[in-house]
């Protein structure tokens, strides 16, 4: 065999079985690994005249590295030696399995030729397929193509095993990692026409609408939902084989296999500058482009040349943070993963991903586990996870919101202190000096929000302040603000339009536009229509004068406002439209009166 084969079985109760029939030479091992993944049962076959070879040895590796749960060990063609021989062969397999997951497997001597021991074949692998296997059930699609090929009237078809999740005809999938979109024509299972299929199932798919060209082995169709979840560098934890191709520095480039994939890739360990033989480590793999991976897939990793089999392990998490930066309690957090429940998983997943806030639905994506799972862990979680309510509903660490909220406010502090003579920052200046801070300006905008909200910053339109914080101009600043608040505080005459401020005061426009801008943003100035303002206190006095004056006669006229006050009528007219719209008096035709919650 070079070329993986398939073939289906039925044992007693009329279940049918997928076969994958893997070569055995050592020359076509990334062949084997193709179609090696998504097994619950593994069938070893050793020939008693050949015994253990070193092929094997490196098979049973893999077997290990890839954690598959149940296996039975065949030895062959058993009519053509002698009955120590068959033991010798016994004995070679027992110390494989001996102190493996594999430990207790059976070893069950047989002949094709003859007969003898097929039926204990039969019943072995008919025990171990109808046992539970514990597993975590996955919602999203995944299927690993391992063989592409067109028939006639029909159009291009792909096989594999659905590792998870299901799909029905007519559904929408994406082809990995290309991102095209297609549709799912025809499904058959063993030879059978279905309407769905699901996870484990030997399984091939009619696709309309594309070429057989343009799909490879090792491409994967998967559901929408995870076509999100591709990144170009993972957390992983590796177990290395002993041999000594297992020496090496960081930065190795080296064949990585996961499902029927195959990819260069970099390795680099997080806690040390190389690799030994029989070394478990976490490390940092780097693709040549973004892969779709989910927490927990496993792999297996090969020379470059694809001469030996190196090691393999278990993924963990997209891989946000640089290498140098990472902190002691994340590689801490990165060893645990793996023996950790799902609470503590999402907790990792928290911190390490760059945003403050994940959607659950992005949580159910990345672990792919079905959403009541990850509620039901968040429920159990304690107060270092916060629910938060921002464009979906997200989950975020408590201590990571503070931290952000926390150099947001430093960031409007430190802005003050060395701008005192403005309002605030800017909302874009703010964005553009904490972009590298935070995943985007809209995580900005809600912590800022959260800020206004407990009253710790106030929003003023295009500018954040810090709470009570007041403009301080100095100098000939601070005297020249003195001077435009004196200017449109006094009501004897019309108040200057902006535009004769420079000429007033003896300053260029740019510093007097500045200086009234800073007064009106402080509430020390009221515009009253585009060009004229008047002086706040000013303003608050007489308004205090015309509600008085509105309690004892009921109402107010231009005439007697204009009187009450000493000014001109343009400039009554202008005030009293004002505290109309200030909600202290309504107008009615010619005349004023309070407004009822002012009564």
């Amino acid at each position: 065999t070079i070329e993986l084969g398939f073939a289906h079985f039925e044992i007693a109760d009329g279940q049918r079985y997928g076969i994958i029939d893997v070569p055995g030479h050592e020359k076509f091992i990334p062949n084997m690994l193709a179609g090696a993944h998504g097994l619950d049962v593994v069938m070893m076959v050793v020939a008693a005249d050949d015994g253990a070879k070193p092929q094997t040895l490196e098979h049973f590796e893999i077997l290990h590295l890839l954690k598959v749960p149940r296996a039975l060990f065949v030895i062959t063609k058993i009519d053509m030696v002698k009955a120590g021989r068959i033991d010798e062969v016994r004995e070679e397999i027992q110390i494989l399995i001996d102190g493996s997951h594999l430990e207790g497997s059976r070893i069950i001597p047989a002949s094709s030729k003859t007969g003898e021991g097929l039926d204990d074949v039969r019943k072995e692998i008919s025990r171990l397929v109808s046992e539970e296997i514990p597993r975590i059930e996955h919602p999203y699609f995944r299927f690993p193509i391992d063989r592409v090929f067109t028939i006639t009237g029909f159009g291009t078809v792909v096989t594999g095993t659905i590792i998870s999740g299901s799909v029905n005809i007519e559904d929408e999938i994406i082809l990995s990692p290309i991102g095209k979109k297609l549709r799912i024509r025809n499904i058959e299972v063993h030879e059978c026409d279905v309407k769905s299929a699901s996870a484990g199932q030997r399984t091939a798919i009619n696709l309309p609408k594309i070429e057989k060209v343009e799909i490879e082995r090792g491409m994967e169709l998967i559901s929408p939902a995870l076509n999100s979840q591709m990144h170009s560098k993972y957390y992983a934890e590796i177990e290395m084989l002993n041999h000594k191709a297992c020496r090496f520095k960081n930065f190795k480039r080296v064949r990585l296999y996961k499902g029927a994939s195959e990819s260069i890739v970099t390795l680099v360990n997080l806690t040390e500058n190389y690799f030994s033989p029989k070394g478990k480590y976490i490390v940092d793999i780097g693709f040549r482009q973004p892969a779709l991976i989910t927490s927990h897939d496993r792999f297996i990793i090969r020379d470059e040349t694809n001469r030996y089999t190196l090691g393999g392990g278990e993924f963990i998490l997209p891989s946000t943070i640089k290498r140098a930066k990472l902190p002691t309690e994340f590689l801490d957090r990165l060893v645990l993963f793996t023996k950790s429940d799902l609470n503590s998983q999402i907790k990792s997943a928290l911190v390490f991903d760059k945003k403050i806030a994940v959607p659950i639905n992005e949580l159910v994506a990345k672990f792919n586990r079905h959403s009541k799972d990850i509620e039901s862990a968040l429920n159990t979680s304690d107060d270092d996870i916060l629910r938060l309510k921002w464009k979906t509903n997200c989950v975020g660490l408590r201590k990571k919101l503070e931290e952000k909220k926390t150099l947001i406010l430093n960031t409007v502090v430190e802005y003050h202190q060395d701008n005192p003579e403005k309002l605030g920052i800017s909302k874009q200046e703010l964005r553009d000096s904490l972009k590298r801070e935070f995943s985007d300006d809209e995580e900005i905008e809600n912590v800022w929000e959260l800020l206004r909200e407990n009253g710790t910053v106030i929003d003023e339109g295009e500018y954040i302040k810090r709470t009570g914080f007041k403009v301080e101009f100095k100098g000939a600043d601070a005297e020249n603000q003195r001077r435009i608040i004196d200017l449109y505080s006094d009501f004897t005459s019309n108040p200057p339009k902006r535009d004769r401020l420079p000429e007033l005061l003896g300053i260029d426009k740019d510093t007097a536009f500045r200086l009234l801008q800073g007064l009106v943003k402080s509430k020390e100035l009221l515009m009253l229509k585009s060009d004229f303002y008047v002086g706040r206190k000013a303003f608050d006095k007489v308004e205090e004068q015309t509600k008085e004056y509105l309690l004892k006669n009921g109402s107010i006229s231009i005439i007697d406002f204009k009187n009450l006050i000493g000014t001109n009528r343009n400039l009554s007219v202008m005030m009293l439209e004002l505290m109309d719209s200030r909600g202290v008096t309504l107008r009615q035709e010619n005349s004023r009166i309070l407004r009822r919650r002012e009564v």
